[in-house]
């Protein structure tokens, strides 16, 4: 498998390769290089491109950060994950793991650099229960502009540098992979596209992992208004960690809060499971 992945690598003109762990510090560092992360018995390696990536993924701010707890604690052995949005494959890897070998994960990106390097991230683990898929979701199959960066987001205005990439609805991946138990979704803002392309999937009450990003879901004409009758919020319960920037944040999980969340269009990560499943 790494190998497939440093064929893919060098089609794109780059080459991966190991160099020694934090053989050079601070603005010197040499990328890329690779950390390993542990949390609940989960464990696996990943690499680190660059120093936004350093910071993002530093691995003992991940193991206790409770957006990972709350993804260990909503997935289960053997569970399928639709992972809308998987970026570099850290939580890919993560899901992974705790789904395990019987399990299945299908992330999809829209932006090239991160599907390859979810594939290395896949290749470094030897896993074999995870597809990436470089296309995006929404409530239509075509084609849709994005912004070419680290964390892309759609670009309905068409700015330099973006980039037309291939959606899809969700609910075309029934034809290859059935339903999904588990759908994580973070999308910076689309949310709502993207589920309304999931009304199939939507009626078997799957699990959700779901990043609410603030006043964004109003750049795509959307609201939370709408956003949660599409999923059906009033129907699921579960946990919640709020954005750090957040007043009422703490980095802990607490109880699911509908109205809070709707009233103070809070950014942060939501862990649901359909009431009575």
């Amino acid at each position: 498998m790494l190998d497939l992945v440093k064929k893919m690598a060098r089609n794109f003109g780059l080459e991966i390769r190991r160099v020694p762990r934090h053989s050079v510090t601070g603005e010197q560092q040499q990328y890329p290089y690779i950390e390993s992360f542990q949390m609940n018995g989960i464990s696996f390696d990943y690499w680190i491109t660059d120093n936004m990536y350093r910071d993002w993924y530093n691995p003992t701010a991940q193991a206790g950060w409770c957006i990972n707890e709350g993804y260990v604690k909503l997935v289960a052995p053997d569970d399928k994950v639709l992972e809308v949005g998987c970026n570099a494959g850290f939580t890919t890897c993560l899901l992974s793991r705790a789904v395990g070998p019987n399990g299945l994960v299908v992330g999809l990106d829209i932006i090239p650099k991160n599907c390859l390097l979810s594939a290395a991230q896949i290749g470094l683990n030897a896993i074999t229960n995870t597809r990436i898929l470089n296309r995006g979701a929404a409530d239509y199959p075509g084609k849709i502009w994005v912004t070419n960066k680290n964390n892309g987001s759609v670009d309905t205005k068409r700015s330099p540098g973006a980039i037309e990439v291939d959606v899809v609805c969700c609910d075309d991946l029934i034809a290859e992979y059935g339903h999904f138990d588990v759908i994580k979704v973070d999308v910076e803002g689309f949310e709502s596209q993207v589920f309304k392309g999931a009304r199939k999937l939507m009626e078997k009450r799957p699990k959700l992992l779901l990043e609410v990003h603030g006043s964004d879901v109003e750049k795509y004409g959307s609201s939370y208004d709408e956003l949660f009758r599409l999923i059906s919020a009033s129907d699921y319960e579960g946990f919640m960690c709020l954005d750090p920037n957040s007043a009422t944040s703490s980095n802990q999980l607490v109880p699911f809060d509908r109205e809070h969340v709707l009233r103070t269009k809070s950014h942060g990560n939501l862990f649901l499971r359909a009431r009575g499943s």
